[in-house]
Protein backbone atom coordinates (compact mmCIF):
# COMPACT_ATOMS: atom_id res chain seq x y z
CA UNK A 1 0.00 0.00 0.00
CA UNK A 2 3.03 2.41 0.69
CA UNK A 3 4.59 1.64 -2.25
CA UNK A 4 3.00 4.17 -4.97
CA UNK A 5 3.10 6.76 -1.94
CA UNK A 6 7.15 6.28 -1.91
CA UNK A 7 7.58 6.49 -5.52
CA UNK A 8 5.42 9.82 -5.63
CA UNK A 9 7.61 11.16 -2.82
CA UNK A 10 10.51 10.04 -4.92
CA UNK A 11 9.72 11.61 -8.30
CA UNK A 12 9.60 14.89 -5.98
CA UNK A 13 13.32 14.34 -4.79
CA UNK A 14 12.30 13.39 -1.52
CA UNK A 15 14.86 10.76 -0.34
CA UNK A 16 12.93 7.72 0.73
CA UNK A 17 14.56 4.67 2.77
CA UNK A 18 12.15 1.85 3.04
CA UNK A 19 13.08 -0.10 6.58
CA UNK A 20 11.55 -3.03 8.27
CA UNK A 21 8.29 -4.48 6.88
CA UNK A 22 9.50 -3.24 2.72
CA UNK A 23 7.72 -1.76 0.23
CA UNK A 24 7.14 -3.49 -3.22
CA UNK A 25 9.15 -1.07 -5.28
CA UNK A 26 12.44 -0.13 -5.97
CA UNK A 27 11.80 3.50 -6.54
CA UNK A 28 13.64 4.51 -3.22
CA UNK A 29 17.18 5.35 -1.76
CA UNK A 30 17.53 2.61 0.48
CA UNK A 31 16.20 -0.46 2.06
CA UNK A 32 17.39 -1.04 5.38
CA UNK A 33 16.46 -4.72 6.32
CA UNK A 34 17.48 -7.98 8.72
CA UNK A 35 16.77 -11.13 6.91
CA UNK A 36 13.44 -12.61 8.05
CA UNK A 37 13.69 -15.87 6.03
CA UNK A 38 16.62 -16.83 8.43
CA UNK A 39 14.11 -15.72 11.43
CA UNK A 40 11.67 -17.88 10.35
CA UNK A 41 13.40 -20.80 9.74
CA UNK A 42 15.31 -20.60 12.75
CA UNK A 43 12.18 -20.66 14.87
CA UNK A 44 10.92 -23.61 12.22
CA UNK A 45 14.19 -25.51 12.92
CA UNK A 46 13.45 -25.31 16.54
CA UNK A 47 10.18 -26.76 16.65
CA UNK A 48 11.28 -29.35 14.31
CA UNK A 49 13.80 -30.41 16.60
CA UNK A 50 12.27 -30.32 19.91
CA UNK A 51 9.32 -32.43 17.93
CA UNK A 52 11.71 -35.12 16.39
CA UNK A 53 10.26 -33.91 13.42
CA UNK A 54 6.54 -34.94 13.63
CA UNK A 55 3.69 -33.41 15.28
CA UNK A 56 0.71 -30.73 15.45
CA UNK A 57 1.91 -26.87 15.34
CA UNK A 58 -0.03 -23.84 15.40
CA UNK A 59 1.26 -20.57 13.39
CA UNK A 60 1.27 -17.31 14.77
CA UNK A 61 1.73 -14.60 11.53
CA UNK A 62 2.24 -11.07 11.50
CA UNK A 63 0.13 -8.56 9.86
CA UNK A 64 -1.20 -10.16 6.46
CA UNK A 65 0.48 -8.87 3.51
CA UNK A 66 3.80 -7.50 4.91
CA UNK A 67 6.72 -8.09 3.44
CA UNK A 68 7.91 -9.34 7.18
CA UNK A 69 5.27 -10.90 8.26
CA UNK A 70 5.67 -13.07 4.22
CA UNK A 71 9.14 -13.86 4.79
CA UNK A 72 9.43 -15.00 8.07
CA UNK A 73 6.25 -17.42 7.37
CA UNK A 74 8.35 -18.50 4.04
CA UNK A 75 11.80 -19.32 6.17
CA UNK A 76 9.64 -21.58 8.30
CA UNK A 77 8.08 -23.36 5.45
CA UNK A 78 11.11 -23.73 3.95
CA UNK A 79 11.95 -25.93 7.30
CA UNK A 80 8.00 -27.56 8.10
CA UNK A 81 8.02 -28.50 4.24
CA UNK A 82 11.16 -30.99 4.52
CA UNK A 83 8.96 -32.89 7.19
CA UNK A 84 6.09 -34.63 6.22
CA UNK A 85 4.89 -35.43 10.09
CA UNK A 86 4.70 -32.16 10.78
CA UNK A 87 1.08 -30.50 10.19
CA UNK A 88 0.21 -27.27 10.09
CA UNK A 89 -3.29 -27.38 12.29
CA UNK A 90 -3.96 -23.52 12.74
CA UNK A 91 -2.36 -20.70 10.59
CA UNK A 92 -3.43 -17.09 12.64
CA UNK A 93 -2.71 -13.21 11.39
CA UNK A 94 -2.15 -12.05 14.50
CA UNK A 95 -0.56 -8.87 13.81
CA UNK A 96 2.25 -9.24 16.19
CA UNK A 97 -0.37 -8.00 18.34
CA UNK A 98 -0.73 -9.53 22.47
CA UNK A 99 -4.36 -9.34 22.35
CA UNK A 100 -4.96 -10.63 19.40
CA UNK A 101 -2.43 -13.79 20.22
CA UNK A 102 -3.97 -14.62 23.30
CA UNK A 103 -7.47 -14.55 21.66
CA UNK A 104 -6.09 -16.76 18.81
CA UNK A 105 -4.84 -19.06 21.27
CA UNK A 106 -7.52 -19.52 24.20
CA UNK A 107 -9.82 -20.51 20.73
CA UNK A 108 -7.71 -22.80 19.75
CA UNK A 109 -6.92 -24.37 23.16
CA UNK A 110 -10.27 -24.23 23.87
CA UNK A 111 -11.63 -26.09 20.68
CA UNK A 112 -8.99 -28.87 22.06
CA UNK A 113 -7.06 -29.53 19.00
CA UNK A 114 -4.16 -31.40 19.51
CA UNK A 115 -1.19 -28.69 19.75
CA UNK A 116 2.17 -29.71 19.98
CA UNK A 117 4.11 -26.70 19.67
CA UNK A 118 3.35 -22.99 18.92
CA UNK A 119 5.95 -21.35 16.02
CA UNK A 120 5.44 -17.60 16.58
CA UNK A 121 7.07 -14.66 14.65
CA UNK A 122 6.56 -12.39 17.35
CA UNK A 123 7.55 -11.95 20.94
CA UNK A 124 4.16 -10.36 22.18
CA UNK A 125 2.39 -13.15 20.57
CA UNK A 126 4.60 -16.01 21.98
CA UNK A 127 3.90 -14.10 25.87
CA UNK A 128 0.49 -13.83 24.54
CA UNK A 129 -0.12 -17.71 24.01
CA UNK A 130 2.14 -18.78 27.41
CA UNK A 131 0.04 -16.83 29.19
CA UNK A 132 -2.93 -18.38 27.72
CA UNK A 133 -1.66 -21.79 28.26
CA UNK A 134 -0.75 -20.56 32.24
CA UNK A 135 -4.27 -19.60 32.69
CA UNK A 136 -5.96 -22.53 31.01
CA UNK A 137 -3.92 -24.56 33.40
CA UNK A 138 -2.36 -26.36 30.61
CA UNK A 139 0.95 -27.43 30.23
CA UNK A 140 3.45 -25.54 27.96
CA UNK A 141 4.56 -26.64 24.82
CA UNK A 142 7.63 -25.75 22.82
CA UNK A 143 7.48 -22.06 21.46
CA UNK A 144 9.45 -20.38 19.34
CA UNK A 145 9.57 -16.05 19.79
CA UNK A 146 11.48 -12.79 19.35
CA UNK A 147 14.13 -11.26 21.55
CA UNK A 148 11.58 -8.87 22.84
CA UNK A 149 12.11 -8.07 26.85
CA UNK A 150 8.40 -8.97 27.15
CA UNK A 151 8.80 -12.44 26.13
CA UNK A 152 12.06 -12.58 27.57
CA UNK A 153 10.93 -12.12 31.07
CA UNK A 154 8.09 -14.80 30.43
CA UNK A 155 10.39 -17.17 29.61
CA UNK A 156 12.29 -17.02 32.34
CA UNK A 157 9.54 -16.99 34.74
CA UNK A 158 8.40 -20.24 33.44
CA UNK A 159 11.62 -21.85 33.10
CA UNK A 160 10.79 -23.79 36.19
CA UNK A 161 7.69 -25.30 34.07
CA UNK A 162 9.98 -26.65 31.85
CA UNK A 163 9.39 -23.99 29.29
CA UNK A 164 11.85 -24.17 26.03
CA UNK A 165 12.21 -21.59 23.17
CA UNK A 166 14.10 -19.67 21.03
CA UNK A 167 13.82 -16.15 20.19
CA UNK A 168 15.73 -14.86 17.09
CA UNK A 169 16.42 -10.84 17.54
CA UNK A 170 15.46 -8.11 15.14
CA UNK A 171 17.10 -5.28 15.98
CA UNK A 172 15.23 -2.01 17.22
CA UNK A 173 18.14 0.32 16.25
CA UNK A 174 16.96 -0.65 12.23
CA UNK A 175 15.35 2.66 12.29
CA UNK A 176 18.23 4.16 13.39
CA UNK A 177 20.47 2.85 10.66
CA UNK A 178 17.46 4.20 8.16
CA UNK A 179 17.84 7.61 9.25
CA UNK A 180 21.66 7.22 9.22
Amino acid sequence: ALSPVCEEATAEGVVVISFDSLVDTDEVAGKVVCDDKEFGRIGAQFIVDQLGGKGDVVMLDGIAGSTCSENRTAGAMSVFEQYPDINIVSQINADWDYAAAKVAVEGLISSNINIDAIWSQGGAMTQAAVDAYNEAGRELVPMSGEGSNGFLKVWKDNLDKGFTSVCPWYPTYISTVALD
